[in-house]
């Protein structure tokens, strides 16, 4: 099961599911470039866990036409990096999956941010905040790796 995305600019991207017990990604694909996932794990009938959402800052498009390939053997010439960041496509992923968790009947997502996420992330946890997650901080003796946890309650 596909369905379409769009980005801030109307662009738009295939979400599909790749699904295998107890894990699911969702995975987001701009033609046929991959350039974003979200990756989870059934922790329970009524918890899902999101493990990890990434947004990919330097895709490298594959050639579709026999002329660009030409090209890059003939010439040597590379096709420039993509950056998917900024475009809205991670609350696009995040709405897909809440909406994928309700729909499954999921009472609750959970997750975990960590130090390198919010470190490459300034604006994370408000981020998550403003697609209603509720931030529970830990004590950082606890795992000194781990920022706080992430809860939203889908019933």
């Amino acid at each position: 099961m596909s369905q379409q995305l769009r980005d801030r600019k109307g662009r738009r991207y295939t979400c599909s599911m790749v699904e295998g017990d107890p894990f699911l990604v969702f995975q987001l694909h701009h033609r046929d470039l991959l350039v974003g996932e979200a990756k989870c794990l059934r922790a329970s009938p009524t918890t899902l866990l999101l493990k990890d959402i990434a947004i990919a800052n330097e895709a490298i498009p594959k050639p579709s036409h026999d002329w660009i390939k030409f090209l890059r053997r003939i010439l040597g010439w590379q096709p420039q990096p993509v950056n998917y960041r900024g475009l809205g496509l991670g609350s696009a992923l995040i709405r897909h999956l809440i909406h994928y968790a309700r729909e499954e009947r999921f009472q609750s997502l959970k997750g975990r941010v960590f130090r390198a996420d919010v470190e490459n992330n300034t604006k994370l946890l408000q981020w998550y905040q403003k697609h209603g997650f509720e931030i529970i901080s830990i004590d950082p003796t606890d795992d000194p790796d781990l920022v706080a946890r992430l809860h939203l309650k889908l019933s």
